[in-house]
């Protein structure tokens, strides 16, 4: 019997052993979760206050003081769940420490009819009678062993109660900390709901100056529709001029047309080696903050007007250099209005784009490594900010490039 209960305790340390670890977690899950969104907002401010030295406010601003609202509303979140999960200890840490005062009420009570017992026959000779009268040396032997045990017993139930006190007292100054921690964690979600507020002042003050400039504004996003449209034409030329030459070399020179795109056999490995590292592949830059997603999306001040992107515009630091995310050969480099440039690498039926380039390193049919610089990417005078716009394609499509990105 007693090994019995000894293994449900075991079982019940276990148990609690593997909660509080998982409790642990889940805390430590959050705390880094918050970590990684503060070292976001601190990436968004610095690329603010890049925008800002321009004294002008422009778009891009909206852009980046949303991503702040976004990463700082996660922030709130999160601290509402830290506190939940505190609130959830608070309460096993009371019924724990009930259940204990309980236990050591019934232990003093058990110890003090122990005591009273032992007081009300602490006579030798009545001890010593209570042995001897037994009818066997056997049956003597039983009844000394089992004074010793209950002298033992005792003497254990004594060490027990010590115990559960100090565990007790443990478990009450345990209890005051997560108290304390949870207070503290209360002070620090207000401080973020003050910058929350703060931050949406400030958008609505750039909106505000954005719309009065509506003008100036709409002659922009005309401009950068017209320089897409552009770069459009001029990839689809480059891939459509790719795709013939790679049909013609698995044809062998032969005549090609309404023949279905077959490649060579280090085309098609090529190509099934950009395949298989998909969600896998290195970002174009060493540092990025999304700007512009894929897809088709309302502007950020005229929501009745949507903007077309066939690849993500990424935000990095100055000076950063494009660098190609998978090995492959230049299909070529585009030339656009006010000297910027675009370099098309094709990886089998495959290509990545890299535009919005000042200076550019490679020239068409050169063979690229992944991680290879290609290029400068390109300060924008008005915004103060760099900006990289990366595509990924598949034969004559355009795909979502944080699919193939590593997450």
């Amino acid at each position: 019997m007693n090994g019995f209960f000894k293994k449900i305790s075991l079982v019940l340390l276990l148990v609690i052993g593997v909660f509080t670890l998982g409790v642990s977690q889940s805390q430590s899950e959050l705390e880094k979760k918050r970590s990684q969104k503060d070292k976001e907002i601190q990436e968004l401010d610095k690329l603010l206050k890049e925008t800002r030295l321009n004294k002008q406010k422009n778009e891009l601003q909206l852009v980046l003081i949303d991503k702040k609202i976004t990463a700082r509303e996660a922030i709130i979140n999160i601290y509402s769940q830290e506190v939940s999960i505190i609130d959830g200890e608070i309460e096993n840490q009371k019924n724990e420490i009930e259940e204990m005062q309980a236990n050591l009420r019934l232990l003093k009570e058990e110890y003090a009819l122990m005591l009273y017992y032992a007081y009300k026959n602490n006579n030798s000779f009545d001890l010593l009678a209570f042995v001897f009268s037994a009818d066997d040396f056997s049956a003597a032997y039983r009844r000394l062993k089992y004074i010793q045990d209950y002298t033992a017993f005792r003497q254990e139930q004594a060490k027990l109660i010590i115990q559960t006190q100090l565990d007790l007292e443990n478990k009450i100054v345990d209890l005051e900390k997560k108290r304390n921690q949870k207070q503290l964690l209360i002070v620090d979600k207000q401080t973020e709901k003050e910058s929350l507020k703060e931050e949406k002042g400030n958008k609505e003050i750039v909106y505000k100056d954005l719309k009065s400039n509506e003008k100036k504004l709409r002659e922009d996003l005309k401009r950068k529709k017209r320089e897409r449209e552009q770069l459009n034409k001029a990839l689809n030329d480059l891939i459509a001029a790719e795709l013939a030459r790679l049909k013609r070399e698995a044809n062998k020179g032969k005549t090609t047309t309404g023949v279905p795109l077959k490649l060579t056999p280090e085309a098609q490995q090529l190509a099934n080696s950009f395949a298989s590292n998909k969600g896998k592949l290195p970002w174009p830059v060493k540092k990025a903050t999304i700007s512009k997603n894929y897809g088709n999306q309302a502007n950020k001040v005229f929501t009745n007007i949507i903007e077309i992107n066939n690849g993500v515009d990424i935000l990095t630091e100055k000076g950063a250099e494009a660098e190609a995310v998978f090995k492959g050969k230049v299909s070529g480099v585009i030339i656009l209005p006010d000297g910027k440039f675009a370099v098309l690498i094709a990886h089998g039926d495959y290509f990545t784009l890299y535009g919005n380039l000042s200076k550019v390193y490679v020239k068409k049919g050169d063979e690229v490594d992944t991680k290879e610089p290609l290029g400068t990417i390109r300060l924008d005078p008005k915004s103060g900010l760099t900006e990289l716009h990366f595509e990924v394609w598949q034969v004559d499509q355009h795909q979502n490039p944080l699919y193939w990105l590593l997450k």
